[in-house]
C-alpha cells in the first residue's frame, strides 16, 4: 500500500561552467574525472530506494546531516547558509574555503551569488551528495563538505527543452531514483511543466509534454504525486497522479506530508475548509510506518486542540505547539509622520507540545510565555535545535532577543530546558 520516498531533503550548490562544449557526465566542469564518494557513515542508508529517508524538519529549513544540521539564512540575522557542528556545539558559515569572505560569486554559503541557486528548499541528497537544481536548466552535484563538485546535467545541450522554461526551475522531490523539477510557466509557454532527472542514467524526462496531462505538485507520498490545480477553473483541488502523470483523479481524502524520522513520517489530514490562503484546514494527524505499511490518524481530541502546528518528530514523538496567536499588547510607532498603534501578536503562547505516534501520552514538554516557537526543529542525542526567539513588550517597547539558531537541552523526563543561543563563529 505505501511505499515511502525521500523527500525535500538536501542542499544546493551552483557550479558554472563558461565552456561551449558540454563537459562529460560524472565529471567536474572542466571535464576531469572526480573522485568517487565515500561510503555513508554508520547506519545512514545510501542505496537509491523508496525508502531512503533522512530525519527532516516540519519545514525544509534544517536539515539533518550526520555529523552537522544545515540551516537557511534567516532574514536579519545571518545572511548565509549555516551549519550547526554536532561535535562542538557551534554553528559555522557553510563554506569550507578559509581564504573565502563569503562575498565572491563561488561561495557556497552565499544566498546572493550569481553562480548558484543556494536553497535547501530546491535541493535534494543521496548517497552522500547534494543535488542542486538551479535556474538555469543544471543540475549540479557535491559531496558534503562541498568538495567533488560535478555537472550532471545541462538543459542547453538538450535539443527537446526548447519550449520548457529552464529559467525557474525548483525541486519538487527526490522519490526512488529520479529528481521531480517543476518548471514555472512563461509567456509563449502555455502551461508549467513537471520534468523528472534519473539520477544514475542522467536522463530528462517531460512528464507534462509526454502525457499531455498537469498538475501542480506539492510533495511525493506513497508512490503518488499529491497537488493541486491552482492554474485552472478547478483552484484549490488537490490531486493525486501517478509517478509519470499518466493518471490524475481528485483526492477525496487529502493528505499533506509534514517531516519524516527514520521508518515514521506524519502528515496532515486535511479538511474541507479552506483559510484566506485558499489552503485546506487540517482536521488530523496522519502516521505512517513504511516498514510495517501501517497508518493511523490522530484526532483532535487527542491532540487537546482543533489549531496545531506541528515543529518535528523523531521515531517516538510528534512535537507541535497550538497555532493560536498571542496578543501581548500594543506599541506606539511613528509610522509616516504620525504616531500609530500596533498590535505586538506571538505566533504562539511559548508552550510546545509532545505526544506518542500512536496518540498516547499527551504532555507539555517546554513553557515559556516569552519565547516565540519556531516552525522548524531537529531533534538529535539530548538537543533540540530551533530558530525561535524571545519575545515580550516592556515599558511600551517591544524585545526580540536571541540568536539565528538556538538548542535547549532535553532533560531525563523529556522537558526541554530553557533555549540558548549557538554562536556562529565567521
Amino acid at each position: 500500500m505505501k511505499k515511502i520516498f525521500a523527500l525535500f531533503l538536501a542542499f544546493a550548490l551552483l557550479c558554472l561552467t563558461a565552456c561551449n562544449t558540454k563537459p562529460p557526465v560524472g565529471t567536474d566542469g572542466d571535464g576531469s574525472t572526480a573522485p568517487e564518494a565515500p561510503e555513508n557513515p554508520g547506519n545512514w542508508q545510501d542505496d537509491l530506494t523508496d525508502q531512503f529517508i533522512y530525519r527532516r524538519a516540519a519545514l525544509v529549513s534544517l536539515i539533518e546531516l550526520p555529523s552537522r544540521i544545515v540551516f537557511n539564512p534567516i532574514t536579519g540575522k545571518i545572511p548565509y547558509t549555516c551549519y550547526y557542528n554536532k561535535a562542538d556545539g557551534k554553528a559555522y558559515i557553510y563554506c569550507f574555503d578559509p581564504l573565502c569572505d563569503h562575498s565572491d560569486h563561488t561561495c557556497l554559503a552565499n544566498p546572493d551569488s550569481s553562480d548558484f541557486n543556494f536553497s535547501l528548499n530546491d535541493s535534494v541528497f543521496v548517497k552522500n551528495r547534494f543535488y542542486c537544481v538551479d535556474y538555469w536548466g543544471k543540475i549540479f552535484s557535491f559531496s558534503f563538505d562541498g568538495s567533488d563538485k560535478r555537472l550532471e546535467y545541462d538543459a542547453q545541450y538538450d535539443l527537446d527543452w526548447e519550449n520548457v522554461n529552464t529559467d525557474l526551475w525548483s525541486v519538487v522531490s527526490l522519490y526512488g531514483q529520479y529528481i521531480y523539477i517543476w518548471s514555472e510557466a512563461e509567456e509563449g509557454l502555455e502551461k508549467p511543466h513537471l520534468l523528472r532527472y534519473h539520477i544514475e542514467t542522467k536522463e530528462m524526462e517531460d512528464l507534462t509534454e509526454k502525457t499531455g496531462n498537469f498538475i501542480s505538485p506539492s510533495y511525493i507520498y506513497n508512490g503518488k504525486i499529491y497537488g493541486s490545480g491552482n492554474y485552472y477553473e478547478t483552484q484549490h483541488t488537490r490531486f493525486i497522479a501517478d509517478l509519470d502523470l499518466s493518471t490524475i483523479e481528485v483526492d477525496e481524502d487529502p493528505f499533506y506530508l509534514r517531516c519524516a524520522a527514520g521508518n515514521f513520517a506524519v502528515g496532515h489530514v486535511l479538511g474541507e475548509e479552506v483559510n484566506s490562503l485558499g489552503v485546506n484546514e487540517p482536521i488530523a494527524i496522519e502516521v505512517y510506518n513504511s516498514q510495517t505499511d501501517e497508518s493511523w490518524i490522530l484526532t483532535e481530541e487527542m491532540l487537546g486542540t482543533d489549531s496545531w502546528t506541528i515543529t518535528g518528530m523523531t521515531e517516538e514523538y510528534i512535537y507541535f505547539y497550538e497555532a493560536k496567536s498571542t496578543v501581548l499588547g500594543t506599541i506606539i510607532v511613528n509610522y509616516g509622520g504620525k504616531d500609530k498603534e500596533f498590535q505586538v501578536q506571538k505566533r504562539n503562547d511559548g508552550k510546545l507540545y509532545r505526544i506518542n505516534l500512536d496518540g498516547t501520552n499527551l504532555v507539555c514538554v517546554y513553557d515559556n510565555p516569552d519565547y516565540e516557537l519556531a516552525r522548524d526543529m531537529i531533534i538529535f542525542d539530548d538537543k533540540v535545535l530551533m530558530s525561535g526567539q524571545y519575545l515580550k513588550l516592556e515599558n511600551g517597547e517591544k524585545k526580540v532577543w536571541g540568536g539565528p539558531i538556538q538548542v535547549a537541552t532535553i532533560h531525563p523526563d523529556g522537558t526541554f530546558g530553557e533555549f540558548v543561543e549557538v554562536e556562529i563563529l565567521q
